[in-house]
């Protein structure tokens, strides 16, 4: 995830206690600090950078998106409106790319 890139809001129709999960045919793999995501249907590859597989795992875990910028906000020096849009951006992307669903 890069700062600065913001999610359209109107396109992914947030749910401050929305609960995204990852689709069953896409299977994660860490790769020291970062991680990669294969989707099975398809066989694309997706690389996720150290913010982006703490994302993941929260995801798989089942925890809100409301709670994931909480949990993030706790574990990374930034500002709580970036770690927002940066949650955001990569929902709308994993969302994009059918890699998760509600």
């Amino acid at each position: 995830m890069s700062p600065g890139r913001t999610a359209n809001r109107s396109d992914l129709a947030i749910d401050r206690d929305r609960i995204w999960r990852p689709h069953p045919e896409v299977v994660a793999e860490r790769l020291g600090e970062a991680g990669v995501l294969v989707d099975l249907r398809s066989g694309a590859i997706f690389e996720l950078n150290a913010t982006g597989l703490r994302i993941w795992e929260l995801l798989v875990s089942g925890t809100p998106r409301i709670e994931i910028v909480g949990s993030l906000a706790g574990e990374f020096s930034a500002p709580p409106s970036e770690i927002e849009a940066d949650v955001d951006d990569l929902l709308q992307r994993l969302s994009e790319a059918r890699l998760i669903q509600s």
